[in-house]
């Protein structure tokens, strides 16, 4: 075992979150009392840090410096390529932000790479195969975590998502419901990837057309 954690009076779990909005952060939030309240109950002191993207390397050296007094025994991070710079290389910080973090303690990172399209849309039935995943008339870069989709007046609608991807939330933002919970998943290839298919089925389609607030997250 690391004399690190021999030597602590205190077990300090520290879990980073860099990023002030957006998916990664409404799904650390969702998480984190379960964390907080399971950490303690095995002898941890959990400690959610939540911060601005660290974009630069003076952001990074700021965030290490706060951790740093501390003193913890681990470190969790949230991670995604955006919050830590960029793919670019030499503009990406998250390797410099562990390399500062390892001389603290040890840190987890769950890192993945996420390519693909999510496709999103209201839809006649369920999708069943790639074509009516096409058809759904939408589609953004899989490094998107959050936007918008209109209801219209339909009732069956679809958020295709590719390996790695799911659903933090739907918010209506017309009732204020998440409506997550009433997305049934199912999976097959969309453009050789195997995709998450998400599918909510009211009994009735809506009367008018409400705003609906999609945020993804890396699982």
């Amino acid at each position: 075992m690391d004399d690190r954690y021999k030597m602590a009076t205190k077990r300090i779990l520290i879990w980073l979150v860099a990023e002030e909005s957006g998916g990664i952060r409404d799904y650390a939030e969702e998480l984190w009392p379960d964390v907080q309240a399971q950490s303690s109950a095995q002898g941890w002191e959990p400690v959610l840090i939540l911060s601005p993207p660290l974009k630069t390397s003076g952001d990074v050296r700021k965030i290490v410096k706060r951790i740093r007094e501390l003193q913890p025994c681990l470190i969790h991070v949230q991670h995604e390529f955006g919050l830590f710079g960029s793919k670019v290389p030499f503009r990406y910080r998250f390797p410099e932000l562990a390399r500062l973090l390892s001389d603290i303690a040890p840190v987890v990172a769950p890192i993945q790479i996420i390519s693909g399209l999510i496709y999103f849309g209201p839809a006649a039935l369920p999708p069943t195969d790639e074509a009516a995943i096409f058809a759904l008339g939408n589609s953004l870069p899989a490094e998107t975590y959050t936007f918008p989709m209109a209801s219209g007046l339909n009732k069956t609608f679809c958020i295709a998502l590719p390996p790695g991807k799911g659903i933090a939330s739907v918010i209506d933002q017309t009732t204020l419901e998440n409506l997550k919970d009433l997305f049934k998943v199912t999976h097959f290839n969309v453009s050789g990837l195997n995709h998450n298919i998400c599918t909510m089925q009211n009994l009735l389609p809506f009367t008018v057309s409400h705003n609906l607030l999609i945020s993804i997250v890396n699982v």
